[in-house]
């Protein structure tokens, strides 16, 4: 595991203000089975088959997805954990009750490549963000692409931008959400 200061310290060099959120227009964010409505650190729409509902807390660096799936409401917070490290749990059920659990870490930030990684259980993702422009500590136009297990998925914010703490917490939700069975 990485140290998390220096993380934290990139993440408030990138995003602005850390305490102070700023408001962004309602845009749309597009790819793979994803169809969102973004608008101030929030998103609403449909991931694969199912209905999600997203908000990012700038200042607090965590997010809280709300996703209704097969019949089951489910919520999920992704913030600092008392072991130090970024990220949280989706957890939904099968028809026998059982629970099935999705464990979303947010394990490296890496400003020169524009990459944020990910681990989702076991398996680690670097996510690599291009772009239109870098203003202002945003990226303009952002779109995200993950490799996983040799498929890759990918979507866009189109018109509208994201630094890296709005990115992170984003691809924490929507990844978490896509691949949680």
């Amino acid at each position: 595991m990485k140290f998390w200061l220096p993380l934290f310290a990139v993440i408030g060099l990138f995003s602005g203000s850390v305490v102070k959120a700023e408001e962004h227009n309602l845009t749309t964010l597009r790819g793979d089975d994803i169809d969102l409505k973004v608008y101030d650190h929030a998103f609403a729409g449909s991931i694969r088959d199912f209905v999600v509902f997203g908000v990012n807390d700038e200042a607090a660096f965590s997010s809280e997805l709300t996703m209704k799936r097969k019949g089951e409401l489910v919520k999920a917070v992704f913030k600092k954990q008392p072991d130090g490290s970024i990220g949280g749990l989706i957890e939904t059920h099968d028809e026998t009750g059982a629970a099935i659990q999705t464990k979303v870490t947010l394990t490296d930030i890496e400003p020169d490549t524009h990459t944020i990684t990910l681990k989702f259980n076991d398996q680690v993702v670097p996510v690599v963000i291009t772009f239109d422009a870098f203003e202002k500590a945003h990226f303009i136009n952002p779109t995200y692409t993950a490799s996983l297990s040799g498929r890759q998925i990918q979507f866009k914010l189109e018109n509208g931008k994201a630094c890296y703490g709005f990115s992170s917490n984003l691809l924490m939700m929507i990844l978490g959400a896509y691949l949680h069975p």
